[in-house]
């Protein structure tokens, strides 16, 4: 009774994001490559592979580094007597980071809590820098375990053409205190791009066995001087995840024989981007002087909320499951000053 009830739900909001589509209130945009009856026969061949339970090492020194993983002590302090450092994919993007400029994403980051050898607690934010803490340092206080060492995650887009997208994910020790950082593992998975939606959001998939994974991501407007809002996740009504900063947010489901789940991702689309006439209003008083000359104009955005919704269901009469998405919006479009 409990799996029909799913099932029912799930066809409920389905229905509801078909009716969205088809609103007169939606912008003139259309979605491409929306047939989203069944995905699963277009789902390319691939697993992202998470480590759950690891050993953290204490300490790690500073003389081993790994490819993608700068660490620096925050600038902002003026020194290394800090109880935390940051994490970025290369010395170029912390600099321009640290100067308030806009730079193509190198890599997207996300850290795991320390976790006495249970399983990994990941942080809910995967984005272009984080932080590692320095448990063991007398200035953090709060009495948190005794190493300066956290696993970080790193997400890079290699390749994206010819509907394809091919996504390298490390996984490393990261010491606040040395500065140095292990590899613990490293992979890349290639998923198929199963959706072109408005606001230049894309829909990506794989599966493996029972593992389907997929990544949204949403590529800036042409004006858009920085990336406008976030986008999250959730599976079967929990957050697994968000990402901001144009970093995409990648997601696991299972598809199992009798069983059914749902996922669902939520961000703002923007669907187009302006300059503007100063006006003595809020724009007015934007701080222009911190923006490049040639971007010395203020803008507005036009958004929209959007739901992406996804089911993945095996009944036992069927020989595999049948793996669908859509997506519906929220609300009325609005401008937004960007």
């Amino acid at each position: 009774m409990k799996r029909l009830t799913s099932l029912l739900t799930f066809s409920t909001v389905a229905l509801l994001s078909a009716v969205s589509i088809a609103a007169p209130s939606a912008p003139k945009a259309k979605a491409k490559r929306t047939n989203t009856a069944d995905v699963f026969g277009r789902l390319a061949e691939g697993k992202l592979e998470v480590p759950t339970r690891v050993t953290v090492p204490k300490s790690i020194p500073a003389t081993e580094a790994a490819e993608g993983f700068y660490v620096e002590a925050p600038p902002s302090y003026g020194g290394s007597d800090v109880t935390y450092a940051q994490i970025h994919g290369s010395k170029e993007a912390a600099q321009r980071q640290s100067r308030g400029e806009d730079a193509p994403v190198v890599g997207c980051f996300q850290t795991a809590y320390p976790n006495s050898g249970q399983e990994q607690n990941w942080s809910g934010n995967m984005s272009p820098s984080t932080i590692v803490q320095n448990y063991k340092s007398q200035r953090y206080g709060g009495g948190g375990p005794d190493t300066s060492v956290q696993m970080v995650r790193s997400d890079r887009i290699v390749a994206e053409a010819d509907g394809k997208l091919d996504l390298e994910v490390k996984f490393a020790f990261v010491d606040a205190e040395t500065h140095g950082v292990r590899l613990h593992t490293e992979s890349r998975v290639q998923l198929a791009l199963l959706g072109e939606l408005p606001g230049k959001v894309k829909v990506y998939g794989a599966k493996s066995g029972e593992d389907l994974s997929f990544v949204v991501r949403r590529e800036k407007q042409d004006k858009e001087r920085f990336f406008f809002g976030s986008v999250m996740a959730a599976v079967n009504s929990q957050h697994v995840g968000s990402s901001s900063e144009s970093c995409p947010v990648v997601f696991s489901m299972k598809a199992t024989k009798g069983a059914a789940e749902s996922g669902v991702v939520q961000l703002d689309a923007v669907l187009g981007v302006t300059e503007v006439e100063e006006d003595g209003g809020f724009l007015a008083q934007m701080p222009m002087r911190h923006l490049p000359a040639e971007s010395d104009r203020p803008r507005e955005a036009r958004v929209r909320s959007m739901r992406i919704g996804f089911s993945s269901t095996w009944l036992s009469e069927d020989t595999k499951p049948v793996v669908s998405f859509s997506f519906g919006w929220l609300g009325k479009e609005r401008v937004q000053p960007i």
